[in-house]
């Protein structure tokens, strides 16, 4: 079976027929990234997002001389660290102890309440 119904040659023809119109879409949404953020400056405002990719950042840092990161010297340091990163699929250090029970499980008293 063809991928996408499509035989070899079909497909090729038709990715090349939509290889301009993807360069436009992707030039038009950069542009409108740069235009939203020059905008959200020059009013000094910043929303969720902007604030998660800078804390992200931060916590992305290394050290240069040891390499560890500012988020892994926070997951080391504490027995609770909320850390949601593609790199590990757990939300935290240690996914199994009765200090970071699995998301589904959390409950009221996990939470200190």
């Amino acid at each position: 079976m063809p991928l996408f119904g499509l035989n070899t040659d079909d497909l090729a023809t038709a990715l090349d027929a939509g290889h301009d119109l993807v360069a436009e879409l992707s030039h038009v949404c950069l542009e409108f990234k740069h235009a939203y953020w020059a905008e959200k400056q020059r009013r000094h405002v910043l929303d969720f997002g902007d604030i998660e990719q800078a804390a992200r950042t931060i916590l992305d840092q290394a050290d240069p001389d040891t390499g560890t990161t500012v988020g892994q010297i926070y997951r080391d340091a504490f027995d609770e660290v909320w850390w949601m990163s593609t790199r590990t699929p757990t939300p935290c250090r240690k996914p199994s102890s009765a200090a970071c029970p699995p998301r589904h499980q959390a409950t009221a008293s996990w939470w200190g309440t």
